[in-house]
């Protein structure tokens, strides 16, 4: 799943900003990647279930499988 990061201005001057597609206490590091860039402090964060997730290891594809999935 593509990772993103949504960023609104808000009228008053605000930035809520929300992270899709990841997993775990990395949405955090974009939270904190944005106030620094910004020059401005995270002054509220709410967690979303994925917050709670594990992000799924992607195990390669072993050669020999491959191979056994190739004959016909």
């Amino acid at each position: 799943m593509t990772k993103k990061l949504e960023v609104r201005i808000m009228p008053d001057g605000r930035i809520v900003a929300e992270t899709h597609g990841v997993v775990g206490p990395k949405c955090e590091e974009y939270a904190k990647l944005l106030a620094k860039i910004v020059g401005g402090e995270i002054t509220k964060m709410e967690r979303k279930p994925e917050y709670y997730e594990q992000e799924k290891a992607i195990q390669p594809e072993r050669q020999s499988e491959k191979l056994d999935n190739n004959k016909g």
